[in-house]
């Protein structure tokens, strides 16, 4: 994770990759071989039609290879501008959800919250907004530690000019 602190504002680049994407990305290549592989011979051996039905299943490994891809390459950049008043968090370079753009005003609080998953298996850190509403947004849903998820609330928080954040879990 990186983050940049200038006059007109804060950058944050936050990568996505883990160990878990590398290991999906490298099995779902695996199988989509084996599968390749296997439509090979059914086809010599069979004909063609037998080929069609195996691969019906071929759209499941592809979602899969382009979640492990967008694992390996994306980052979530959030952008805190002073000039214009506003944060902004998108991912690139790979399509995905979770773009957020707002105003400041509507910010009451940055926190750093921890998510359990998969009943503890996986756990990930990261960094929500507390809206001035009531409610939150998930800013940095997945960072690799709760160190850089206090990195975040801090700079994040001075930037905007709110207090100390607390933490909480969901």
């Amino acid at each position: 994770m990186e983050v940049r602190e200038g006059p007109e504002g804060v950058l944050v680049l936050a990568p996505w990759r883990r160990p878990r994407h590398v290991a999906g990305t490298l099995l779902t290549l695996l199988f989509l071989s084996a599968l390749a592989a296997l439509s090979i011979r059914v086809h010599s051996a069979l004909g063609p039609v037998p080929v069609l039905l195996l691969n019906v299943f071929t759209p499941v490994p592809l979602c899969l290879l382009y979640v492990g891809a967008a694992g390996l390459l994306n980052r979530t950049v959030v952008r805190c501008s002073r000039r214009e008043g506003r944060i902004g968090a998108e991912v690139t370079p790979l399509p995905w959800r979770g773009r957020l753009s707002m105003a400041v005003g509507e910010v009451e609080e940055f926190v750093a919250v921890r998510r359990a998953r998969l009943g503890g298996l996986l756990v990930d850190h990261g960094v929500d907004i507390l809206l001035a509403g009531g409610g939150h947004l998930p800013l940095l849903p997945r960072l690799a530690d709760a160190g850089d998820a206090a990195e975040v609330v801090r700079v994040l928080s001075a930037h905007v000019g709110l207090g100390r954040a607390e933490e909480f879990s969901d």
